[in-house]
């Protein structure tokens, strides 16, 4: 069966002149301290072709005469220095993830001879000449430019041409963020049981943090707890304040799961129960929220988007007198209504051209009234069909008759 990596490959190379060359780079550890380095990140763009989570491991693949041909070059780990660290992946298992022959996968040491072969036409070369260099503008090192500029090539950005196939998810995608978001709905329900008994914002945040530790997952971003007026500071981290048992908080949080991401809000009654005021505000938001994400569909534009979901804020809080005029808005709402997700939280895309079947997108309207302590997001992760859209994040509940308690 073919290997869904090898699948996008494939697509790339589609969009490739011959006698092209793309090399791409998993990414260096950064040293924390002298004995320790900092959690490794894959660059997402060798993450999106290979499946493989792994530091200084360069992926190759040559187009000519209509064919391709992979290659992986991975650091192998010296064995002392394995009993501290760990050994290094198995070229087995890179075959296993990747999808590439292990013939083809080899020591990171031999990488700067593949690289002077690829660029000789002769019976000993391992390729026919290359003429195109394609590199990843967003890691490529400048020694391996330097390298490939002694030769007469033309060095290209493969970077856009990625992020172009980045924004329509497959399957194998949808089902990845669709399991970040099952382990998000865990967690909130874990938070919701918490809040009776918690006392400060960062009881909240622990009872979180416990949840995605049991389920063996981490944070796609830092958290946001915020209480009372700390929900109207969008990207409020510091949560660490007391609980008022009269406020609403504010848990915008994510989870990371075999590197793609969540993305969801919610706004609770700390004290179980809203207030008439907090009801009237959070059904407005609520309404913005469930309008927008039915008005979503593919060859909307995203601006179509963002205009639907403000003009209903704007219509329903000129209703209650809270705005005089339309503009004035801007002083209780100020983001936009949502972004693109996948390997990144704010996931590559452009919020230039009409959406189209396949993206994931978010649906986060929000209301921040500084004076009366009230800040209220909620945010869904929704999947663009060719007719409609999808929320993803459908069972997580928001409706006040759901989570009042």
């Amino acid at each position: 069966m073919e290997n869904v990596y090898q699948k996008r490959r494939i697509k790339l190379l589609n969009s490739l002149n011959e006698n092209s060359l793309i090399i791409l780079y998993s990414g260096d550890e950064i040293v924390r301290s002298e004995d320790q380095n900092y959690p490794f990140s894959v660059n997402n763009n060798f993450y999106y072709l290979t499946g493989i989570n792994e530091a200084q491991v360069y992926l190759a693949i040559i187009k000519t005469n209509g064919v391709y041909q992979e290659f992986l070059f991975l650091r192998r780990i010296d064995p002392e220095i394995a009993k501290w660290v760990g050994s290094s992946l198995a070229f087995s298992e890179a075959s296993r993830l990747s999808g590439i022959n292990i013939s083809n996968i080899f020591n990171l040491h031999g990488f700067e001879s593949f690289i002077k072969n690829s660029f000789v036409a002769n019976r000993k070369s391992l390729i026919n000449k290359v003429s195109e260099v394609y590199l990843d503008s967003s890691v490529a090192k400048a020694s391996l430019r330097n390298l490939i500029s002694q030769y007469l090539v033309t060095i290209k950005d493969v970077y856009p041409l990625i992020c172009n196939a980045r924004r329509i998810k497959d399957q194998h995608e949808i089902g990845l963020i669709k399991e970040a978001i099952h382990k998000t709905y865990l967690g909130l329900y874990a938070i919701r049981g918490t809040l009776k008994s918690a006392k400060n914002e960062r009881d909240i945040e622990a009872m979180w943090d416990y949840s995605l530790k049991c389920q063996g997952v981490k944070r796609s971003f830092e958290t946001i707890i915020g209480s009372g007026v700390n929900a109207t500071t969008l990207h409020y981290v510091k949560n660490n304040a007391v609980l008022d048992s009269e406020d609403l908080v504010l848990c915008d949080l994510g989870v990371e799961y075999e590197k793609y991401a969540s993305d969801i809000t919610r706004t609770y009654p700390i004290s179980g129960k809203f207030s008439n005021r907090q009801k009237e505000i959070y059904n407005i938001v609520l309404k913005a929220n469930v309008e927008s994400i039915k008005f979503l569909k593919a060859g909307v534009s995203y601006q179509e988007f963002l205009d639907f979901g403000k003009n209903i804020l704007i219509n329903e809080c000129l209703k209650i007198d809270l705005i005089r005029k339309p503009e004035e808005i801007n002083e209780y709402y100020w983001h936009g209504l949502g972004h693109f997700l996948g390997l990144d939280v704010h996931d590559v895309g452009s919020y230039n051209e009409p959406l189209q079947a396949g993206m994931v997108i978010t649906v986060e309207p929000g209301l921040y009234i500084a004076s009366e302590g009230i800040g209220i997001r909620i945010e869904d992760d929704v999947l663009i069909t060719s007719d409609g859209s999808i929320n993803l994040s459908q069972n997580i509940l928001k409706e006040i008759k759901d989570i009042e308690f």
